[in-house]
């Protein structure tokens, strides 16, 4: 399965009214074309966290993210990835894919995001006046392990945090599809539920987003009930 979100996202972003101020709906719809030009091949579920120059996220023109992710080639990323690495050249760009053990795995975005205060995302902060951060993730964050309050060892609730060293306006979580967990005590619907009440809750730290190709909802822009539109098979022309 290739990296379809990041595709996506070529679309979907142009659809958005605003992210939080500064990255208006133009401007993630262009980063994110330069992104899915860059990395849309990528094979599977990966979380990628880009720290950018808060400059582009203002006023972002084509082009501009050759020099910025210069030296982090799509194939490079891959090379690493391919081994069950994670990627991060420690400025701009961290990566991973989820790491397989015996019985269960380590998902990409909690090896991006764990532990809180000391991980891949915190040793891509240099500078909030200057950079904006789009952390992507094709899935979204499970509600077993990674948005579970009482699984403090596996849980990335506490590393979001760590995205309010980036200012207000210039951050955003985006992911594409609903991971519904196979082996959850809860069902289908009610794990949705679970999804869209952390993200209410943690909405200060950084937006999340749902995009599909077509549209992007604000996920916390709406009620947290079972008629969010980010909970929805697809999503409304209108969120």
């Amino acid at each position: 399965m290739m990296m379809s979100a990041l595709w996506a996202l070529c679309v979907a972003w142009t659809l958005l009214v605003s992210v939080d101020g500064q990255l208006t709906a133009g401007k993630i719809n262009i980063i994110n074309n330069e992104l899915a030009y860059r990395y849309g091949h990528i094979q599977g579920q990966v979380a990628m966290a880009f720290n950018l120059p808060s400059s582009f996220c203002d006023n972002s023109s084509s082009g501009d993210l050759d020099n910025i992710l210069k030296g982090n080639e799509e194939s490079r990323v891959q090379n690493v990835l391919n081994k069950g690495d994670v990627y991060t050249d420690s400025i701009r760009l961290a990566a991973a894919t989820p790491l397989k053990h015996n019985t269960c795995s380590d998902h990409a975005e909690y090896r991006l995001l764990y532990p809180a205060g000391n991980n891949y995302v915190t040793k891509l902060q240099r500078d909030s006046n200057t950079e904006c951060m789009v952390f992507f993730s094709l899935l979204s964050p499970c509600t077993l392990k990674c948005l579970n309050n009482n699984r403090p060892g596996v849980s990335i609730l506490e590393s979001l945090q760590d995205f309010s060293f980036w200012k207000a306006g210039y951050k955003a979580f985006v992911f594409e599809k609903i991971y519904i967990h196979p082996y959850s005590p809860c069902n289908k619907e009610q794990q949705k539920l679970q999804l869209i009440t952390q993200i209410h809750q943690n909405a200060h730290l950084i937006p999340f987003y749902r995009c599909d190709g077509n549209n992007c909802c604000n996920c916390a822009s709406k009620p947290a009930d079972q008629n969010n539109p980010c909970l929805a098979d697809r999503l409304p022309a209108q969120c």
